[in-house]
């Protein structure tokens, strides 16, 4: 007897192959943002630890996140994954990265993400030819979606930057000043598809704009 589960099939289908495949668009955009360590694994081919499906499952779930890990646990590797993720998932969405030291939320792009784009041919197709480049002393990886990840400087130089998303690496390097003048300001614009400009969309929720804070142990 087998143990196959079977299938059920679309109770949606349509007759127009373009509407299908927006449709199963939406199914599985939905699906892959309520589940997005799920997304990680099926769309990006990265095998997660039981431990680095919780806490990227708990980054995306929470507005407000910290994170405190000990040394060699892959803190910027999972920080790198999670940054892609939503970067895929939500196009124009702005991620920023700030850090005690800039060379280390650099190091996040340079090597981090470029480690992954090595190895998923899924990732390296969302990325614009060129995408991880340097312009105005700050790193940034562009998306074909739109979507950016930027690397900055924590000092007073980096005033004006605005994001969806703010990760602080090593947050109790960077002064408490900065971070409450120049940092947290950024957040101050949500993310606005183009549907928001539709007149049956004009009340439609905006999705809230997130903190994420790492340091090691």
């Amino acid at each position: 007897m087998s143990n196959k589960i079977p299938s059920k099939p679309r109770k949606n289908i349509k007759s127009n192959q373009k509407e299908n495949l927006i449709e199963g668009g939406k199914i599985w955009g939905e699906f892959y943002r309520k589940n997005i360590e799920i997304f990680v694994e099926q769309y990006l081919g990265v095998k997660l630890f039981t431990f680095q499906k919780i806490i990227i499952h708990m980054m995306h779930k929470s507005n407000w996140f910290c994170w405190i890990a000990c040394r060699g646990l892959g803190k910027s590797y999972l920080t790198a994954i999670y940054c892609v993720s939503v970067a895929i998932l939500y196009p124009g969405i702005k991620i920023v990265i700030a850090s005690g030291q800039k060379s280390q939320a650099d190091a996040v792009i340079t090597d981090k993400i470029a480690e992954l784009m090595n190895n998923s041919p899924t990732l390296s197709a969302e990325i614009e030819p060129k995408g991880i480049r340097t312009y105005h002393n700050n790193t940034a990886c562009m998306f074909r979606n739109g979507s950016k990840i930027t690397s900055i400087a924590s000092n007073q130089g980096a005033r004006g930057i605005r994001c969806n998303v703010l990760l602080i690496d090593e947050f109790r390097m960077v002064d408490k000043l900065i971070l409450d003048q120049v940092l947290k300001p950024f957040l101050t614009n949500r993310r606005t598809p183009p549907f928001y400009f539709k007149n049956e969309y004009a009340n439609y929720p905006k999705e809230s704009n997130k903190e994420l804070y790492l340091s090691s142990a």
